[in-house]
């Protein structure tokens, strides 16, 4: 490591940002589409990892529909 380098990292902004709740949903379900598309494509060939997505898939819908029949949401 030179100084330029050590200096770069010293001053440069964090790469952890603080996100808002509707920025880390938006996140979670662009992540998640993203996935259910491109191993739908291949669900024959990657038949493991399409049954993933789609599992990961229903645990947010069901997270999403507890958040929203909360009382305090």
């Amino acid at each position: 490591m030179n100084a330029y380098s050590s200096a770069r990292r010293g001053y440069s902004i964090s790469a952890a940002t603080t996100q808002t709740d509707r920025r880390a949903e938006y996140d979670i379900i662009a992540r998640l589409t993203h996935r259910l598309r491109a191993t739908a494509v291949n669900e024959r060939t990657s038949y493991a990892e399409y049954a993933k997505a789609l599992h990961d898939n229903r645990l947010l819908w069901n997270t999403l529909a507890v958040d929203v029949a909360d009382a305090e949401n």
